[in-house]
């Protein structure tokens, strides 16, 4: 296809004729160096279609990793965390999705943790009688799921200059708040043998250094007073 387009074309009769020739095949006209403006114009309009091309392609490949990043930096993130840790009783990875101001604030005011591994023993211990739970009426093989009913997005500086006062007074620390929200999360466990029942709760979440975290204290709510 690329061969034929770059033929030059006779200006005589209109058919294409092969590189490098002298004379027309089909009405024996003599190329001149004229004869060449038709190929070059249709080159330049395949180089033109083949921009035009590898531009949109290269914009859709852009606007799905900003999609797939956003996705993934997003307080969605922290529900994923969250249930998958009760999911496989991992007490390590339920505490990522803590912010360290709490971690430190508890371990300081909670006399039952003399240090980190210690809330560690008590998150896992917590995750495990959650997944017992759901094994004894859904059975070993189950599925959490989940689906976000409604949110509200907080990303106005006052707001969020509000959030950050609030949070460094609570946990006596320097942090920035740089996003928070708030959603009406339904979970659901799935089962083959068993439908469970739907859960419906209302959590908050906040950003902080670009990763978000569950506000566990809820102090994203006192925005509203």
């Amino acid at each position: 296809i690329l061969l034929r387009v770059i033929e030059m074309v006779c200006t005589k009769c209109g058919k294409s004729i092969e590189k490098g020739r002298k004379y027309c095949g089909f009405c024996g006209a003599e190329v001149s160096e004229n004869e060449s403006t038709s190929s070059k114009r249709h080159t330049i309009l395949l180089a033109v279609i083949s921009v035009i091309a590898v531009l949109f392609i290269t914009l859709v490949v852009i606007i799905m990793c900003v999609d797939l990043f956003s996705n993934h930096n997003s307080y969605t993130t922290v529900i994923e965390k969250e249930l998958d840790a009760i999911q496989e009783i991992d007490a390590n990875e339920y505490m990522e999705i803590l912010p360290k101001e709490y971690i430190n604030y508890t371990l300081e005011t909670n006399k039952n943790y003399n240090k980190y591994d210690d809330m560690v023993l008590d998150c896992e211990d917590k995750l495990w009688q959650e997944n017992r739970s759901n094994k004894k009426k859904y059975g070993t093989d189950f599925k959490i799921v989940y689906e976000v009913q409604s949110e509200v997005l907080y990303k106005d500086d006052k707001d969020l200059s509000e959030l950050t006062e609030k949070y460094n007074n609570k946990y006596d620390s320097t942090a920035k708040i740089e996003g928070a929200a708030k959603a009406t999360v339904i979970t659901e466990v799935k089962a083959a043998d068993a439908v469970g029942n739907s859960t419906i709760s209302e959590m908050c979440f906040i950003k902080i250094d670009g990763t978000w975290y569950l506000d566990i204290d809820n102090i994203t709510n006192l925005l509203a007073e």
